[in-house]
């Protein structure tokens, strides 16, 4: 910044400039990487949905002493949950979610049905909160893999990077 004779402060044409070009070089590096982050990761998108239902899924069993169960339409791919209803009704279906285009649940595996991945499976929470110790596994066309760790006495879900095995559960 300069001081004229008048008293006039100001910049100089060559320090606008200078700093136009350093925002413009960082503009153009931050951008991309928000725009993918935010725009285009649908598989981070969908695990976190999902994660979201299945904890308000425990927390609702817990809250109206009833059973759970979480479906997966591996045709449709379309996560659903219902309530176990005693009155002689069935079931009472709830919110219902599709993934998003390039998205897909790979598998389901349980402690108790082993690994299925195909037709309409369904995990368990019972009254008390509990789940069936499981593992959704989520893909995205580009190869990536999420898997969705559901361990029966722990309210956490973990969901870690790659296609993990049921050996490791």
């Amino acid at each position: 910044m300069i001081n004229s004779r008048d008293g006039e402060k100001g910049y100089t044409l060559i320090e606008l400039i200078v700093v136009m070009v350093l925002i413009s070089i960082m503009l153009a590096v931050s951008v991309p990487r928000f725009r993918t982050a935010l725009v285009s990761d649908q598989l981070r998108y969908s695990s976190r949905r999902l994660l979201g239902i299945a904890q308000g899924i425990r927390a609702k069993a817990v809250r109206d002493y009833c059973d759970y169960r979480l479906y997966f339409d591996f045709d449709e791919q379309r996560v659903w949950y219902s309530k176990e209803v005693d009155d002689g009704n069935g079931e009472v279906v709830s919110e219902s979610f599709r993934l998003p285009v390039g998205v897909r649940v790979l598998d389901i595996w349980s402690a108790g049905a082993g690994k299925r991945d195909g037709g309409e499976p369904f995990l368990s929470w019972s009254r008390k909160g509990y789940a069936e110790q499981a593992a959704i596994h989520l893909a995205e066309d580009d190869g990536r893999v999420v898997t969705l760790l559901i361990r029966p006495f722990l309210t956490r879900i973990q969901v870690l990077d790659g296609y993990q095995e049921a050996a490791v559960y």
